[in-house]
């Protein structure tokens, strides 16, 4: 089990809940991935989204540059990708108890246990931004999805 970093980074960043944390929260809830076994913490995406990612990275002051890597196989070949990984026993403790965010979270992912309005409401957007779509049906109302 690896636990140790070569690098830097905030350990205590989703300990205490607030309306940036939850906006990532939301964020990693909808595009993360937390793993079971080693404190792996990684979320993948798009190279169009890598100034966004730089974002989180410098947020939780990262020390080492975000990965970039084209997929070579399957159906989203020759795709380009970015990548941010954390090996974190803080990480995955917080993110599950304050966020809900657990490994396997794509079949078990509940509401967060948030109080605040403003944090609810940041990790709303989090999680619209990692994973959702906002725009109109064919009558003009709007549609989140």
């Amino acid at each position: 089990m690896r636990t140790k970093n070569k690098y830097s980074f905030d350990k205590d960043f989703f300990k205490i809940p607030n309306v940036i944390n939850s906006y990532w929260a939301g964020f990693w809830a909808a595009d993360g991935c937390v793993n079971s076994a080693d404190y792996l913490e990684i979320i993948n995406l798009s190279i169009l989204d890598f100034e966004h990612l730089q974002k989180f990275a410098n947020t939780i002051k990262l020390s080492k540059p975000i990965r970039r890597f084209k997929q070579l196989g399957g159906y989203s070949k020759n795709c380009e990708y970015c990548s941010l990984t954390v090996y974190s026993k803080e990480w995955k403790e917080d993110l599950g108890k304050n966020f809900g965010v657990i490994p396997k979270k794509t079949f078990l992912l509940k509401p967060p246990p948030l109080n605040k309005q403003e944090e609810i409401y940041s990790y709303i957007v989090g999680y619209i931004d990692g994973d959702g779509c906002i725009g109109f049906n064919k009558n003009k109302t709007p549609n989140i999805s």
